[in-house]
């Protein structure tokens, strides 16, 4: 549940958002990955008598959540936690993108959205689905 809350806290010093969303230069050198796990890092160093194992752990969580290091990982899950977490973390954005694609594109008699080059595919709308936008 830690890594789960954790595992995406380098974002706060990836992005700023005065005026407008965007990285920092600390982000797109670092990333919130790295910058995430050593700030857990640094406030495990603060607590008396933290376990070690716990903390390798943790850390391992924070550092393998993206799954690939072609997705940014610095590490692959090598723990059942990190894999469960990889994969809720992947599930959550997925069926995000869909949301955000079903909103825009679902018209009134409209089954299917266009083309989806970053999925790979169509979605297929049926009549299924609602368009909050438009409720």
């Amino acid at each position: 549940i830690t890594a789960a809350l954790l595992h995406d806290i380098g974002k706060i010093w990836e992005y700023h958002t005065e005026g407008y969303i965007d990285f920092t230069d600390e982000g797109r050198l670092i990333g919130h990955i790295v910058l995430g796990a050593q700030f857990v890092s640094e406030k495990i160093s603060t607590i008396a008598d933290f376990p070690g194992e716990l903390r390798h752990r943790l850390l391992h969580l924070i550092l393998s959540h993206q799954g690939k290091h072609e997705q940014g990982s610095p590490v692959v899950p090598m723990m059942l936690e990190a894999i469960i977490l990889y994969y809720a973390d992947e599930m959550d954005s997925k069926a995000k993108a869909f949301e955000r694609i079903i909103s825009k594109e679902q018209a009134e008699g409209k089954k299917w959205s266009n083309y989806v080059n970053l999925i790979n595919r169509f979605i297929y709308f049926g009549g299924g689905y609602k368009n909050s936008n438009k409720e």
